[in-house]
């Protein structure tokens, strides 16, 4: 199973660092609409799609969608993807005292994955194409990455409070202090090491937007888990060995980069 695991997450990591470096922003928006429109995949079936026909009608949607936001304001998108994972918070800390008017609802869950998947299509091409844009998106997967992996190994050797036991028993606040504590680092290496011409930022809005980022990443996680808890299942799918599946994987940064992207713009 480790092993697996870490073939897995090395492979990937290898091709979104080629990605993301090398490729121009058409075809970078492109690899990015295919690797959301795979986690998109798995959220029509934590939705209650069973029919391939309706789960690929819900890819559509989606793919459309990916093309109308590129005609609306991009900060738009953002503060109203921003909305959406303050009332995902209310949500799973309400689990599942709440979940009767949602739980078994197809419709409501595909929204739900319609305004976590297309802002977050949107920011990372918004990333990708900003000046710096390329050390910036490295940036975020590094602290979406880090935080996530110290979550993990804190809340195991440490964790001893659970976070939200009714959502996901096993993540807990030692989890959360870990991932931060993990932020804090990359803030500075990032001060120390990298050119004000490059992060264009202060050292105070650096960290404002990066613990901001991680935050939304535990949201995004623990969104997921929510919706696999009411749907039962373990993983969002098969694709990855060792990781389950896509939605697996990028959970955390659904909320993440719009959250990013929009910190990123106003700040």
């Amino acid at each position: 199973m480790l092993l697996s695991r870490t073939i897995t997450a090395v492979i990937l990591i290898i091709i979104v660092i080629v990605g993301i470096v090398y490729l121009s922003p058409f075809y970078f928006a492109i690899v990015n609409a295919l690797f959301m429109l795979a986690a998109a995949w798995e959220w029509s079936c934590l939705a209650g799609l069973k029919k391939k026909t309706s789960r690929c009608a819900y890819l559509i949607v989606i793919a459309l969608l990916f093309y109308v936001v590129t005609y609306l304001p991009s900060w738009l998108v953002f503060i109203i993807a921003g909305l959406w994972w303050l009332v995902a918070i209310f949500l799973f800390i309400n689990y599942p005292k709440l979940s009767t008017w949602w739980s078994n609802k197809t419709g409501i869950i595909c929204g739900m994955g319609i305004v976590s998947i297309v802002p977050a299509w949107l920011a990372l091409n918004t990333i990708h194409h900003a000046e710096h844009g390329v050390i910036h998106l490295l940036l975020l997967l590094l602290i979406v990455g880090l935080a996530d992996s110290s979550a993990y190994f804190s809340g195991r050797y440490l964790g001893k409070h659970k976070l939200l036991p009714a959502v996901s028993p096993g993540k807990t606040w030692q989890g959360v202090a870990g991932a931060l504590l993990s932020t804090i680092i990359i803030v500075i290496l990032v001060t120390s090491t990298l050119h004000t011409d490059i992060v264009q930022k202060q050292w105070w809005q650096i960290l404002i937007i990066y613990l901001a980022t991680t935050l939304a990443s535990i949201v995004g996680d623990l969104l997921e888990s929510m919706l696999k808890r009411s749907a039962g299942l373990k993983d969002s799918g098969q694709l990855l060995p060792g990781h389950g599946g896509m939605l697996d994987r990028v959970d955390g940064l659904l909320a993440a980069a719009p959250i990013f992207a929009l910190l990123l713009l106003f700040l």
